[in-house]
Order: structure tokens, then sequence, then C-alpha cells
């Protein structure tokens, strides 16, 4: 027996800085994880995947996250994809790019 979908949200770094990004109703991207849109059964979860595939000019690494809903806000249900929320767990240096200026200026 197949196991039930659980709900999802879609995941993605932007090609360009790096950022951590979450598909919103719009279909754009956006830093802010509650604002993410929920795929509710697994066509719509693919068809997003499949669009943020068709993005990679803009979008890499695409994927989709189980999440739980606690107060209409989605939470992750695996502990990877908390850390992704919560940012990164060392000292912030800068994006690549302003430490590149940084360095050239």
């Amino acid at each position: 027996m197949p196991k039930p979908f659980r709900p999802q949200i879609l995941s993605g770094n932007l090609l360009k800085s790096g950022d951590v990004v979450y598909r919103n109703a719009e279909g754009a991207f956006m830093a802010d994880f509650r604002s993410a849109a929920i795929a509710h059964d697994p066509e719509t979860a693919q068809e997003w995947l499949a669009e943020a595939e068709d993005a990679s000019d803009t979008l890499i690494s695409a994927y989709l996250i189980a999440v739980d809903i606690e107060s209409g806000i989605p939470a992750p249900r695996h502990y990877r994809d908390r850390i992704r929320i919560l940012g990164p767990t060392f000292e912030h240096h800068g994006t690549l790019s302003e430490q590149w200026q940084a360095i050239n200026s």
C-alpha cells in the first residue's frame, strides 16, 4: 500500500545568489517560507516541480518538502529542511558577490 500523500511546498536556490527560496501561490519564489504555497495533492506538487525545472535560468536544486500545517503555516517535517528555513548554521560573511566586490574595490 502506498504511503498517503502529505502536503508539500517547493523550495530551491536562486541561481545568481544561492539564496533559499520558496514558491508562493502566484508562482514566484520568495525567501519567506511562511508565504509558501502548499500542494495538497501529488499532481500539483509534481506540476510545480516540473515548472521549477523549466526555470533553470533563475532557479537551481528545486525539490519538494513534506510539511505539516501549523496555524496555517507550513512546518517542515524533516530536520534538514527546518535548518534551511532558519538559515545558515555559521557566521554570515556576505554573499559571494559582496565578498568579490570587497576584494576588488
